[in-house]
């Protein structure tokens, strides 16, 4: 079946959408790509937001599957759902010519909740701009966008905190200071974000902060904690992690053994394999083995020196392009 055709299915709120059909959507390029977007705002809009939603599960799946220019595309889209979810199928892509789309919707969307997803989706070029992976433009472009919207104190608390938890891989003075705005802030979850930006900022000067919000009364902020542990990498977490183990709040255990098989180390391991092998809980036994299979993946994928998902990048990211690979989708 042509894409005309799969593109005309797709109309038909009585056809129901298969996984392999939608697999054609994978890699639009040339005629193909132009064949979808003349199609696109055909399809019902009920229709195109289970399609955007079942094709971020399935690139979550699948890595071979590249549905980029689709999510672009309805990043557009008159519908904010679409526009949001679509969002969410951008949050780890490498493509720079992305950063544009994601800061126009930013800057310029009517619907908080899309303004939000972008400033998160930004979050992951934030990291490669921590990493030396993005050019310094780009880097430019990224920083200005967020940093405007962590000022603005007319943008909603949703926007800024995501703002503010994508911000925080920058080495800037002024991160610092947000961070802790975001953490004196009476709303929750803004001191949620502030957490979660500690430990994005790899900045070991609020690790006793986080040690001491393990001991919360609200199981978000011991949830963030554990989860902030886990991006510093200090074995001094370790004792605080091991008592939330037997957090009465399901997800802050889970998150505080990930965090120990992500800090890794012969401790870590020692600890996850005792509550693998011995722990009274069914619940936990389980977490905990399936933490120490991560620990163990992780140590072997660090023996053949590459960190567990890190980008591959095409270019150069000192090099300079021109303005033109902005519009190519």
């Amino acid at each position: 079946m042509s894409l005309s055709e799969s593109m005309e299915e797709l109309r038909n709120l009585d056809h129901e959408v298969t996984s392999a059909g939608l697999e054609q959507l994978s890699g639009l390029v040339g005629d193909d790509d132009r064949t979808f977007k003349s199609a696109w705002g055909a399809i019902p809009a009920e229709r195109r937001l289970e399609l955007v939603g079942r094709l971020v599960d399935l690139a979550d799946d699948n890595a071979e599957l590249d549905y980029h220019s689709v999510f672009c595309h309805a990043l557009s889209d008159e519908e904010p759902g679409i526009r949001e979810r679509a969002t969410s199928g951008l949050w780890e892509t490498d493509d720079r010519r992305t950063i544009p789309l994601l800061i126009d919707r930013l800057e310029h969307d009517s619907v908080d909740e899309v303004r939000a997803a972008s400033a998160q989706a930004l979050g992951h070029f934030a990291v490669l701009a921590d990493r030396g992976k993005l050019a310094p433009r780009d880097v430019t472009r990224v920083w200005e966008a967020l940093k405007a919207s962590v000022d603005d104190e007319d943008e909603p608390i949703m926007v800024r905190r995501r703002s503010l938890e994508s911000i925080a891989s920058f080495r800037a003075p002024e991160v610092r200071s947000w961070i802790q705005w975001g953490f004196d802030h009476p709303e929750a979850m803004l001191r949620q974000s502030a957490l979660f930006a500690m430990g994005r900022s790899g900045d070991l000067a609020w690790m006793e902060i986080v040690l001491g919000e393990m001991e919360s009364d609200d199981p978000a902020m011991r949830y963030e904690a554990a989860n902030a542990a886990r991006e510093f990498g200090e074995e001094d977490a370790l004792p605080a992690l091991t008592d939330l183990i037997h957090d009465i709040d399901s997800q802050v255990s889970l998150s505080a053994l990930h965090a120990i098989a992500g800090i890794g180390g012969s401790k870590a391991r020692g600890l996850l394999r005792t509550y693998a092998n011995s722990a009274d809980d069914p619940v936990v036994q389980d977490a905990a083995a399936e933490a120490l299979e991560i620990l163990e993946a992780d140590a072997a994928d660090f023996s053949m020196m590459k960190l567990p998902g890190e980008p591959e990048l095409d270019q150069d990211p000192d090099q300079d392009q021109d303005e033109d690979d902005d519009d190519d989708f």
